[in-house]
């Protein structure tokens, strides 16, 4: 298994990363700075895969339930409650397209309409009892091919692995 490490002298040019958000210079010194842009490298090249994997294997146990943007909804909504035109921005469709998406959800009995209490003229989607339970199932299997995966870390990795899971999910909820 490959060791992350920061970049050493002799590493790649990553002069090809100069740009950025306006304001992000000053906010990192010039040697975190490297270490920051070799960690965004290989989180972006990394992430890829773990998401390929994740795709297929939902794909495989939702097989004629789900197609991967009604399950994507679906696991937005496990959340909370959110507008058609809030899902259609997140999943970056037209209103119109994730009402046609919606509507075939409703059909099945996953999701109903309720009216939001803040605001009457808006309509809130929420899953029903029916439509958690098959993205329950359908998570369910998923997490056990992964974990299937992860098995085959040893302690020290799976230590380390929860504790950069952990700092993601910190970072970027």
């Amino acid at each position: 298994m490959k060791h992350l490490t920061e970049p050493k002298p002799s590493s790649p040019d990553l002069s090809a990363l100069e740009v950025e958000p306006a304001g992000a210079a000053s906010l990192v010194s010039n040697g975190d700075r490297e270490s920051a842009l070799f960690l965004a490298k290989t989180l972006l090249d990394t992430v890829p895969f773990v998401m390929r994997m994740i795709r297929t294997e939902m794909r495989l146990a939702a097989k004629g339930i789900f197609t991967v943007p009604q399950f994507r909804t679906i696991n937005q909504l496990r959340k909370r409650p959110h507008t058609n035109r809030e899902l259609a921005e997140w999943m970056g469709v037209a209103p119109p397209t994730m009402s046609r998406m919606i509507d075939t959800l409703m059909k099945r009995g996953w999701l109903e309409k309720t009216r939001d209490k803040a605001d009457m003229r808006q309509q809130l989607l929420t899953l029903t009892p029916l439509g958690r339970q098959e993205a329950n199932r359908v998570r369910s299997i998923v997490r056990k091919k992964i974990a299937i995966k992860l098995g085959s870390l040893d302690k020290r990795q799976h230590a380390t692995l929860a504790d950069g899971l952990e700092v993601l999910r910190d970072l970027f909820t």
